[in-house]
């Protein structure tokens, strides 16, 4: 019997086999990674708001009626439908108590690229204090039907005399964990009572 060891043509064989697996693993392991990726590709091109320029316009000084203007743009790659949006408002420092929620929503296409605005009518005294808010997005994927959620956490300082700034600034990280905290007690208030 011929051995192993010295037949050159063994060696060659078994050399091969194994670059021939390895090969096949690596193709195995990269059809896996594209298919991976690929597949995160197609969930990325959903529907994907943004917040533009939310803001206080005073209606009637007289009556101290309000309007807080929230417009949103689709900047994703999908069309989105069936929007539902909650505002809820609380005043600063955010343990003096819950102010009010406002809903708005929209069961139309909001194709990318399009921008809804939504006019929402509430109650301002002359002094107002200042305010936190949380702007909170439900919308489904047109083509996916798949739902998805965003948070907005904003700050307003409010008004004095009837005058006072009107838009709304970013709340920084601090402040929309105070928010989210609020949020929180006030539901689970809601959900005891």
């Amino acid at each position: 019997m011929e051995n192993v060891q010295s037949n050159p043509i063994h060696w060659t064989i078994l050399v091969s086999a194994i670059s021939a697996l390895v090969a096949l693993g690596s193709g195995i392991i990269f059809s896996i990674y594209n298919l991976n990726l690929s597949l995160n590709m197609y969930r990325e091109q959903r529907p994907y708001f943004t917040l533009l320029n939310p803001h206080v316009e005073k209606m009637d000084a007289d009556k101290f009626n309000a309007v807080i203007i929230v417009s949103v743009e689709n900047i994703g790659h999908r069309p989105a439908n069936n929007l539902r949006g909650k505002l809820h408002a609380f005043t600063m420092p955010f343990d003096e108590g819950y102010k009010f929620t406002m809903d708005f929503g929209s069961i139309n296409d909001i194709a990318p690229g399009n921008q809804p605005s939504y006019n929402l009518k509430c109650f301002m005294p002359q002094k107002m204090p200042a305010m936190g808010f949380i702007l909170q997005l439900e919308y489904n994927d047109v083509v996916s039907n798949k739902k998805s959620e965003q948070q907005f956490y904003m700050c307003w300082p409010g008004l004095k005399d009837g005058t006072g700034q009107q838009g709304f600034n970013h709340a920084n990280i601090e402040d929309a964990e105070k928010l989210k905290k609020a949020l929180l007690e006030q539901t689970c208030a809601k959900t005891a009572g």
